[in-house]
C-alpha cells in the first residue's frame, strides 16, 4: 500500500518587499499579501519586511510578523521610480533601507527569504542572505535590470547565481518569474551578459502571482451598491496613472461605444491631464481594494493599454469576476487570449 506523502516541514520564512498594503483594503502590493496568506495557511512562519508602517488585516494579526525597514520616504504609491522623478532627494532614503535589510537578513533568524522585484529586493538587499533565496521577477524590476551597464550586469546575475563574485551566498538562487514573456527576458539579458544559459533557466520558473479576491457581490448587486444603471454600459480604466499605464489610450479606445460610461480607478502624478483631457470621464482616485473589486465586477469590461507588465493582476482578476478586458499584447496576455474569448488584444492599444 502506498503510503502517503510526509507534510512539509514548516519553515522560518522571511518576505522582503518594497511594495504592501499599509493598512486592510490598501491596493498596494495585494498579491504580496495574498502569497503571505497562503504561506501562512501552509503552517509557515512568516515575516514580512517592509519599509514602512503597516498593519495586517485581522486574520493574520497574530499568524505573520511585520518587520518594519527605514526607507519608506522612496517607497510606496504609486511606485519607486515615479517617486523618484518627483522628488530625487528620495534616493537618499536608499542606503538607510538597504543597511537595514541586509543586517536583518543576516542575522539568520529565516530559513528561507522571498524577495519580490529582483532589483532592489532581490539584489543588493537579499544577496546579503546565505540560505534559500527565491527572487520573484514582476516586470519594471526587469527592465530595470536591462538599463544597467552590461558590466554591472553580469555582476548582480553572477552574484545571485553563486559563482566566483558572491562571497556571501551558498546556494545560487531562484528566479521565478511572473509570467514566461519575463522568462525569455530573463535568459535573453543573462545570455548577453555572458552567463551560461542552461544554469540560468534551471534556476528560472514561470508562475504568477497569487490572487487573493475574498467575496465579491454579483455584477448586478455591485452596480446596485455603485448606484450604477444597470443599462448603462460601463467601461473601466484600473491603475497608477503613470506614464507607462497609457490610460490616455486606453481612454480613446475606438471600439468601447461612444454611449459608454467611463470611469478610471487609481492615481498618480498624470491625473491632472488626464482630467483636462478626458472631461467626461469620472476619475475616482485611489479606492480601498474591494471597492475596486466591487467596481470591476460591475463593469462591462475593462481596458487596459499599458506598455509593460508581466502578468499582469488586474487582468487576472477581472477574468476570475467574469469581466471582460480589451488589452495590449503585453506579457503573456496574448497566451492567455488564445484560451479566453473573455481577453480581446487590441492593436490599436498595442
Amino acid at each position: 500500500m502506498r503510503s502517503s506523502a510526509p507534510a512539509s516541514r514548516t519553515e522560518r520564512l522571511a518576505i522582503l518587499t518594497s511594495s504592501f498594503p499599509r493598512e486592510p483594503g490598501d491596493p498596494s502590493g495585494h498579491f504580496v499579501l495574498a502569497e503571505v496568506r497562503q504561506l501562512v495557511s501552509a503552517g509557515h512562519d512568516v515575516s514580512v519586511l517592509v519599509p514602512y508602517a503597516t498593519r495586517l488585516p485581522a486574520d493574520l494579526e497574530r499568524k505573520a510578523r511585520v518587520v518594519q525597514l527605514p526607507g519608506g520616504s522612496l517607497f510606496g504609491w504609486p511606485g519607486a521610480l515615479p517617486r523618484l522623478k518627483t522628488n530625487p532627494l528620495r534616493a537618499l532614503a536608499l542606503p538607510q533601507w538597504l543597511t537595514a535589510a541586509r543586517r536583518e537578513l543576516r542575522a539568520g533568524h529565516y530559513d528561507r527569504v522571498i524577495a519580490h522585484w529582483l532589483l532592489p529586493c532581490g539584489w543588493p538587499a537579499a544577496s546579503a542572505f546565505c540560505g534559500p533565496l527565491e527572487i520573484i521577477v514582476h516586470g519594471s524590476d526587469l527592465e530595470l535590470l536591462s538599463r544597467l551597464p552590461l558590466w554591472l550586469r553580469r555582476y548582480v546575475l553572477r552574484e545571485l547565481l553563486c559563482s566566483d563574485v558572491s562571497p556571501t551566498r551558498a546556494t545560487a538562487a531562484r528566479f521565478r518569474c511572473v509570467s514566461a514573456a519575463l522568462q525569455d527576458e530573463l535568459l535573453r539579458l543573462g545570455k548577453e551578459a555572458g552567463l551560461c544559459e542552461q544554469r540560468l533557466a534551471q534556476q528560472t520558473t514561470v508562475q504568477a502571482c497569487a490572487l487573493d479576491l475574498g467575496v465579491v457581490p454579483s455584477r448586478a448587486e455591485a452596480r446596485r451598491l455603485l448606484g450604477l444603471d444597470p443599462q448603462d454600459f460601463h467601461a473601466l480604466s484600473v491603475g497608477r496613472l503613470i506614464e507607462s499605464k497609457r490610460v490616455d489610450r486606453a481612454l480613446s479606445c475606438t471600439q468601447v461605444p461612444q454611449h459608454a460610461h467611463w470611469t478610471v480607478l487609481g492615481d498618480g502624478p498624470l491625473l491632472p491631464a488626464l482630467q483636462a483631457r478626458f472631461p467626461q470621464v469620472r476619475f475616482i482616485g485611489a479606492v480601498p481594494r474591494p471597492t475596486a473589486l466591487l467596481w470591476m465586477r460591475a463593469a462591462d469590461v475593462i481596458v487596459s493599454a499599458s506598455e509593460r507588465e508581466g502578468a499582469p493582476t488586474v487582468i487576472r482578476e477581472a477574468r476570475a469576476l467574469g469581466t471582460a478586458v480589451w488589452t495590449s499584447a503585453v506579457g503573456d496576455v496574448a497566451l492567455w487570449a488564445a484560451l479566453d474569448p473573455g481577453i480581446r488584444v487590441l492593436d490599436e492599444l498595442g
